[in-house]
């Protein structure tokens, strides 16, 4: 008989809604416990999608010997990565598998106790960069495997998106080695009150001489909506859309291709929880690993650092 891999919750908002939802479209996987700080809310969970109990204590979900797995949806409006890998470490060494949204942190020095310790535990830990199982993506990918230039432009706060973004084109899109970023930016949209910019144009440099010009900012053009990606080679370009939703084709010789248009699959949120229950079963490692959002975090933090100081950043 198969096995079904238990799953409980520690965070009751925002993508656990999401994560929640496609979970119970695998039929080798269900969550039995959820957790909250406010338990009205961890209820409501429970009551929605099922399960068997309720908690505002997450020591009552890692101290659960038949939870196989657990995830990690805290946030806070300030600080998305709030306690992610706080709470990762004490699940790591509760001996349970792990699926933490993203980023993975706040901070460098806790995502570097988070990695020592998954690695330590040898569990499996699944990062919640979805873009990495996103159909349009790999389609773009396959039209133009080896960019000489990216342009990514993205209207949203930069605590909470540029993780993705970055981990597209450093993961994704560009094959060669990142070998140093530099950007100039400021605070000009009221965002990320914690960092000291909230906003920024940079240029990321890889070792095959390819390069991305990458732009954050607060306000949107609705015509490009909230993110959007160009890629850009000898034979042609490669345009990702309202969102990653659309897929469109231009060709250097002019020849005329029909657009291609996703509004299901297109993120990943589903292939990549799935991806996370069956490297359980099957005992492997799932595609985004600590050590990938701990090198992701590194990048947006050199990022930031060079806005700040004006300096080319080489270290990741």
């Amino acid at each position: 008989m198969a096995k079904t891999v238990k799953l409980g919750f520690i965070g009751c908002g925002g993508m656990a809604n999401t994560h929640a939802t496609n979970i119970g479209k695998i039929d080798n996987a269900e969550v039995i416990g959820w957790c909250d700080i406010i338990k009205e809310r961890a209820n409501g969970f429970l009551n929605k999608y099922g399960g068997k109990y309720a908690t505002d204590n997450m020591q009552d979900i890692l101290n659960d010997s038949d939870i196989d797995g657990v995830f990690i949806v805290t946030s806070r409006n300030d600080d998305p990565g709030y306690l992610h890998a706080e709470i990762g470490v004490k699940t790591a060494e509760a001996g349970k598998h792990i699926f933490v949204e993203k980023p993975i942190s706040s901070t460098l020095e806790a995502a570097d106790k988070l990695v020592e310790t998954v690695n330590k535990a040898k569990i499996k830990f699944q990062h919640g960069f979805c873009f990495q199982y996103s159909p349009t993506i790999d389609m773009a990918k396959k039209l133009m495997p080896n960019p000489a230039y990216s342009v990514c432009q993205c209207a949203a706060t930069l605590s909470g998106q540029v993780c993705h973004n970055l981990d597209i084109l450093v993961n994704k899109l560009h094959d060669a080695k990142l070998v140093s970023v530099y950007a100039s930016g400021g605070k000009y949209f009221d965002f990320d009150k914690p960092l000291p910019v909230d906003s920024f144009s940079a240029v990321l440099k890889f070792a095959d001489g390819s390069t991305s010009s990458y732009v954050q900012h607060g306000t949107m053009n609705n015509s490009l909506q909230k993110f959007q990606i160009q890629l850009f080679g000898p034979e042609g370009c490669v345009f990702l859309g309202d969102r990653f939703r659309d897929v469109v084709w231009h060709p250097a010789d002019g020849t005329v291709t029909k657009p291609y248009r996703d509004e299901i699959m297109y993120m990943g949120h589903f292939q990549e929880v799935v991806d996370f229950v069956n490297c359980i079963i099957e005992d492997r490692k799932p595609i985004n690993t600590a050590e990938n959002g701990r090198y992701v975090l590194a990048i947006e933090k050199a990022i930031i650092k060079s806005a700040v100081t004006g300096k080319v950043m080489d270290s990741f």
